[in-house]
């Protein structure tokens, strides 16, 4: 199985995960560039993370070509639409031989779910977690992203992180401005800073490479006097801020 990312808007990701005879797209934001991309090969699913336009706004266009069948999260049932099967935590959703397990991840969204697909040790977290950072909290709360983010470190240490902007180079810059960079960190920087001079995406991460070089999971290295909630916290607001 193969991952493409396919650039769309400003900063979004858009995966499509290419089987034998068709696809699953992760996030359409918008419909063009996905049929552009699927050429004579069909969709055969959606997988939605949360409610936000520039992660569903491609639905309803690619389910009229395709007639693929779309996941979405039970709790957004009011504002998501053309979907055909509600998903919710530990839901898993098979896809031919590949299963897709369902965590509810509450934050930056209230509804917001992710899915870690264990036959290619991925997780595709929408904008739960993203390299360097996570996501802002437009209806969740301080202790949900928390929370949240302790899910997805429980997950094995060489999942591949495909989350869904290319945020990294601005989240190094406020690593850098607020001293929030650590020894892993600077090892890292130059590969970052590399794909993104020559115009590659810095998606996906691994877990392993995220729990030693992000504050935002690893916040007692910058905030030891701190609990580790409190030190999200504070970064996450520092973020808020910056």
């Amino acid at each position: 199985m193969k991952v493409h990312l396919i650039p769309a808007l400003s900063d979004n990701y858009i995966f499509l995960i290419e089987m034998d005879s068709s696809y699953i797209c992760v996030d359409p934001a918008v419909s063009k560039p996905v049929i552009d991309f699927c050429g004579n090969k069909p969709l055969s699913q959606i997988l939605i993370t949360h409610h936000h336009h520039d992660h569903i706004g491609g639905i309803q266009e690619l389910k009229n070509k395709y007639n693929c069948e779309v996941y979405a999260p039970e709790y957004d049932k009011h504002r998501i639409e053309n979907v055909d099967h509600w998903v919710k935590d530990n839901d898993q959703v098979q896809i031919n031989n590949l299963s897709f397990n369902v965590s509810y991840t509450p934050g930056h969204t209230l509804g917001h779910i992710v899915y870690y697909c264990p036959e290619m040790s991925s997780l595709f977290c929408g904008d739960t977690l993203f390299r360097l950072g996570c996501g802002r909290l437009f209806e969740g709360s301080y202790e949900q992203m928390y929370n949240s983010l302790e899910i997805i470190k429980e997950l094995p240490k060489d999942t591949k992180i495909y989350c869904a902007h290319e945020y990294t180079e601005t989240n190094l810059k406020f690593c850098h401005h607020h001293n929030l960079v650590s020894d892993a960190l600077k090892n890292e920087e130059a590969n970052i800073l590399n794909l993104r001079q020559n115009n590659q995406p810095t998606v996906p991460t691994t877990l392993d490479i995220e729990l030693e070089t992000s504050p935002f999971l690893n916040p007692q290295k910058h905030y030891p006097d701190l609990s580790p909630e409190e030190g999200f916290k504070t970064i996450r607001e520092l973020r808020n801020k910056w």
